[in-house]
């Protein structure tokens, strides 16, 4: 029989994509190639997560509407508020808001990791030969081990070029999960939003026992956190689909925001203070 559900978590999966193009100053990079960093306190952008997950029993829509804040900028990370509403069939659910300390190596509330240089390399997008400085992190877990390799550039944005990202088991050689991020274009079309003739296209590839999760994202410099839009789609291991996420922007600022918008997440919050 197949299964599936909505995640609890998806003020911590919107996290993870907004700080995935992040770096660490032991890599070489500082708060200017981080796609938080370069803001100052008071950034801020409001996302609309659509999900479909498909099973046996029907289909089950939701909508997640994410309001994340730049509230600190350190010496080795950023901190970032998270208030999340989200309307789950006809029932509306509002969670605490929630803080997150992402550090520039791109992980959040994370160890230091043991950083391996692995030299000089290259990736090619669109034809273009693009120089790389080649990183391999390994972060500690409770159970197992987590290694990510960086290929990275100091020039062209959205700067972390390539990453591969295995996890594994305690005392495991083989990964339990595996993940591919590549950037596949520097100038693709963005019509989402007038204001991005263009953004650089980023594809990611998750497989795991569960199946196969591939994501497409755009993403600009011009927004804090990086990310403009995106489409995910998880099939099982026989090819079916399981669910289905779309994002999208629907509103940045450089400064602190107390707007009236009346979206799902401001609705439910206008309510609360009554």
């Amino acid at each position: 029989m197949r299964s599936s559900r909505v995640s609890a978590g998806t003020a911590f999966l919107m996290a993870a994509l907004l700080c995935a193009v992040a770096g660490a100053d032991d890599l070489g990079l500082t708060r200017q190639h981080d796609p938080w960093g370069r803001y100052d306190p008071g950034a801020w952008i409001l996302v609309r997560v659509r999900i479909q997950a498909f099973s046996d029993a029907g289909t089950q829509e939701s909508v997640t509407e994410t309001k994340t804040t730049l509230t600190e900028v350190g010496e080795e990370g950023v901190t970032l508020k998270m208030e999340v509403g989200a309307k789950i069939g006809d029932k509306e659910i509002e969670t605490a808001p929630q803080t997150v300390n992402k550090r520039f190596h791109g992980e959040m509330n994370a160890d230091t990791p043991q950083i391996t240089d692995l030299g000089e390399g290259q990736v090619v997008i669109e034809n273009r030969q693009i120089r790389c400085r080649i990183r391999k992190l390994e972060f500690p877990r409770s159970v197992g081990r987590k290694v990510v390799t960086v290929y990275y550039s100091d020039s062209v944005e959205p700067y972390i070029l390539r990453q591969e990202t295995a996890l594994y088991a305690e005392n495991g050689e083989t990964p339990t999960s595996e993940t591919t991020m590549e950037v596949v274009s520097l100038e693709a079309p963005c019509r989402i939003w007038r204001n991005f003739r263009a953004a650089s296209r980023v594809k990611s590839v998750r497989k795991d026992a569960s199946g196969t999760t591939t994501t497409w994202t755009w993403m600009s410099s011009l927004v804090p956190g990086g990310v403009i839009c995106y489409t995910s789609q998880q099939v099982d291991n026989e090819g079916r689909l399981v669910s289905y996420r779309e994002l999208q922007l629907l509103e940045y600022g450089l400064q602190q925001s107390s707007s009236g918008r009346s979206g799902l997440f401001w609705r439910m919050r206008s309510r609360r203070g009554r």
